[in-house]
């Protein structure tokens, strides 16, 4: 077998490091995916002196993705009104 909570057979090298399974839930899976967070999250620390101006294009696009997220939300409940049935009695 391929080991902890892999099913599949690990080849050697790099590959192998980087052939993880998500399900069943193994050590490798969450040492990845813990690791590429921990550095995303290093990073993004080590940026903010530079993310100071408004008009940065990273803080334009995260104001924006929420505006959009928070937007669908009434959009959808908005639709919902004219789509729903009345009940049966």
């Amino acid at each position: 077998m391929g080991g902890f909570g892999n099913l599949n057979i690990i080849p050697v090298g790099w590959m192998g490091f980087l052939n993880v399974v998500k399900y069943p839930p193994g050590l490798a899976s969450l040492t990845v995916t813990l690791g590429i967070n921990i550095v995303l999250m290093a990073s993004w620390t080590l940026m903010e002196p530079y993310l100071r101006n408004p008009y940065h294009p990273i803080v334009i696009f995260e104001r924006t993705a929420l505006f959009f997220y928070l937007l669908h939300l009434w959009v959808y409940a908005f639709l919902e009104s004219f789509f729903r049935q009345a009940p049966d009695l």
